[in-house]
């Protein structure tokens, strides 16, 4: 079992402010994110006279303009608290969401390039499908049954009634005054929801068991669980009956005239003829590159939703679907960059996000792989290199980020890791060689040498005139690369684990070595480096743990360490590293590989750490002075109060502000008549950067200011609560 630690009487704990997976943290806390990641589920709508697509992506929706349906285009991105949006239902001018973790989340997309979040409700379970119907959104939520929410006012949705037999409801149809359920155990049931907030139940047929959708079309209802399809006879709702069974299973599914398109998390989708009630006829099973989750109709398109893409297919021969178009999702692999407030994060994409002092960051550009994505990313002046996992080496110019421009790529095999750069040389790191690469012309860029590697070649790092490879199970690597293109190693050091990313600061070498943590290596005498030091944590409950990749600022390290989170390591004194902060997610079920902290860097005294299912997210660490970095306290030139974070929040917010000089420090909060209704005194503070956690739960849902007065300063800021 997981441990929380809670340090209320802490001035400086801080908890994540994101409700998606709970957390297990100390002296750090998330202050912002780009949360978007595997692809769910799909929706498509006209608005405006425009078509556009909604893709859930991870925590959040892409919308791409559609009205050519060979070549969609992306316009804006909207984020939710959630882990994964399982479902999409478009009403009017709003998208509801169900937001897995999160409940129930609410869209305006009446304007589809400025969509915004106008409310939510936290329903119990987890939330997989959602239907609307008479102001009311009913939504599938597992365990914990079907979640009723009056959504009548959009901005100020609540739970209006639940129903709960003790099922398990993966899915849900609404027709008129009916609701029917696709129950785990019960098969199906119907309910008279003429009062929305109280259904009343008035038929079943559990002959079926583990129903996983039901889907409603002229007097019938179309189910799926894990082996084939069921067809019921719904005329009489008191008294569904099986008019058929056959074809294929399907957890999702959506119908053209006699076909069914249905998905049941597998490499593919099925085809099924049910021209005949009586008898589904299975056509075809599809193929897809990924685990096909979701589909749906728009016109002429079939929307095939996996977990990496979603792809456009022409239906209008609907037994032999043909791909048009396919968009790749943005799961970052591994470590990215940060250069003059823009985040380079690496997937299929290079994604570049501009990393501003907002709750949720924003992508501004991308540039699309050569071949199966991208592993890894150097910045060096306005050049990005990057290497191509399945490909070479990528090189692209930045100098405007909203513009990148490719420059040029070399073929190199396959299987490339990293990148490190000289004046006119890239080491890439490709399976057990490191490529030299002459980038002296980034627009003509060529191999001129490859130096073979005891093992895999992960990451490397340039110190001078040395460098600095992570060499798998042969540990640590030292070449002196003073006469390029030759490479000539002149010391080791053989870690006991798998040694997968190094940084080099001061004569030490820190190395994140896998289950073995990350250990630390005088390098001062390159030919004879000795490890002074580890850390490593011991019996880790887990199934996927260990040192990913590090970061090194003065007497700190900051490491990825697989689900164990984010740590933080002080290694003034080497012999005995010790924990100073760490930042785990705890996940919604026991399954947590989502929940692995992989690349992480250092910005702005900002930790940005990529997890294949949290997307990009950023981190602050708070020294146990309750200062964020002691050193910087003399660079403050300016009060300031920051954005609060979450904003809209629930049962609480962090207050984030910096101080010039040593003041006397107060936050009071109003309500939008003015009158105070929250008051926090914090005395005497240092010049520094603080983080304050506001309790926010006995507060009613609504508008407030909280105005922070630090001596002869203050400032006010806006805070929108939610219930």
């Amino acid at each position: 079992m997981f441990k929380k630690i809670y340090l209320s009487f802490l001035l400086v704990a801080s908890f994540s402010g994101l409700a998606y997976a709970s957390a297990d943290s100390l002296r750090m806390r998330t202050v912002s994110s780009w949360p978007y990641s595997i692809n769910a589920a799909t929706a498509a709508a006209t608005i405006n006279g425009h078509d556009y697509l909604l893709a859930g992506m991870g925590g959040g929706i892409f919308i791409f303009n559609i009205d050519s349906l060979d070549a969609p285009y992306k316009v804006s991105e909207a984020a939710t608290q959630a882990s994964y949006i399982k479902d999409i239902a478009v009403a009017g001018d709003y998208a509801y969401l169900a937001a897995s973790d999160c409940g129930l989340w609410i869209l305006d997309i009446s304007d589809p390039l400025n969509p915004y979040v106008t409310g939510n409700v936290d329903l119990p379970g987890y939330a997989v499908q959602v239907r609307i119907n008479n102001n009311h959104a009913f939504v599938a939520s597992c365990f914990s049954g079907v979640r009723i929410a009056n959504i009548s006012d959009p901005y100020n949705p609540y739970e209006a009634g639940y129903l709960d037999n003790g099922d398990y409801f993966y899915g849900l149809d609404v027709n008129d005054t009916l609701l029917y359920t696709a129950g785990m155990t019960n098969g199906l049931k119907i309910y008279n929801i003429s009062s929305p907030a109280m259904p009343v139940e008035i038929g079943y047929n559990d002959s079926t068991s583990d129903l996983r959708c039901v889907y409603y079309k002229g007097g019938y209802l179309y189910g799926g669980n894990t082996a084939e399809t069921v067809i019921f006879d719904v005329s009489d709702p008191t008294n569904p009956v099986i008019t058929g069974t056959g074809g294929y299973g399907a957890y999702r599914m959506a119908i053209l005239d006699t076909i069914i398109y249905g998905t049941i998390n597998s490499y593919f989708y099925s085809t099924i003829n049910i021209s005949d009630p009586s008898s589904p006829v299975l056509v075809e099973t599809n193929p897809t590159d990924w685990f096909a989750t979701f589909v749906t109709i728009f016109k002429n398109r079939l929307i095939v939703t996996t977990e990496k893409y979603f792809s456009l297919q022409d239906i209008t021969d609907p037994v032999n679907p043909v791909e048009t178009y396919r968009f790749d999702c943005p799961v970052i692999y591994g470590t990215g960059a940060v250069k003059d407030s823009f985040a380079y994060m690496p997937s299929d994409y290079i994604h570049i996000i501009k990393t501003t002092e907002t709750q949720y960051l924003q992508e501004v550009s991308s540039v699309k792989s050569i071949a199966s994505g991208f592993s890894s990313i150097c910045i060096k002046d306005s050049l990005a290199y990057l290497p191509d996992f399945i490909y070479g080496l990528q090189v692209i110019n930045i100098a405007d980020p909203y513009n990148p421009i490719v420059l040029d790529s070399v073929y190199c095999a396959g299987f490339c890791n990293y990148v490190a750069i000289t004046d006119s040389f890239a080491l890439l790191t490709q399976y057990n060689n490191i490529k030299v690469i002459n980038v002296s012309d980034p627009s003509n860029i060529f191999v001129v040498d490859s130096f073979i590697t005891n093992d895999i070649a992960y990451n490397i790092c340039i110190d001078g005139s040395l460098a600095y490879l992570a060499n798998s199970g042969y540990g640590l690597r030292i070449y002196d690369i003073t006469n390029l293109p030759a490479i000539t190693e002149i010391g080791y050091y053989d870690t006991p684990g798998t040694a997968l990313y190094v940084a080099v600061q001061n004569g030490m070498a820190y190395v994140a070595d896998g289950d073995s943590g990350m250990r630390i290596i005088n390098v001062s005498e390159s030919t004879t480096p000795v490890e002074l030091g580890h850390f490593v944590i011991p019996n880790p409950e887990d199934m996927f743990y260990g040192a990913n990749s590090l970061a090194v600022k003065d007497s700190l390290v900051y490491i990825s360490y697989d689900t164990l989170g984010v740590r933080v390591v002080n290694v003034s004194d080497p012999a005995n590293p010790t924990e100073s902060g760490y930042y785990k997610k705890i996940p919604w079920s026991s399954y947590n590989f989502g929940c692995s902290a992989n690349g992480l860097t250092l910005a702005d005294n900002k930790v940005y750490v990529s997890y294949y299912q949290y997307g990009l997210q950023v981190f602050e660490y708070t020294s146990p002075s309750g200062v964020t970095n002691n050193k910087n306290e003399s660079r403050i030139s300016s009060f300031l109060l920051k954005e609060a974070y979450p904003n809209p929040a629930r049962g609480k917010a962090t207050i984030s502000y910096q101080l010039p000089a040593k003041s006397t420090v107060s936050l009071n909060v109003y309500n939008v008549a003015g009158r105070l209704v929250q008051s926090v005194n914090m005395g005497t503070q240092l010049p520094g950067y603080y983080n304050i956690p506001l309790k926010t739960d006995k507060l009613s849902s609504g508008v407030y200011f909280y105005k922070l007065t630090a001596g002869s300063n203050s400032q006010t800021k806006k805070l929108v609560i939610l219930k």
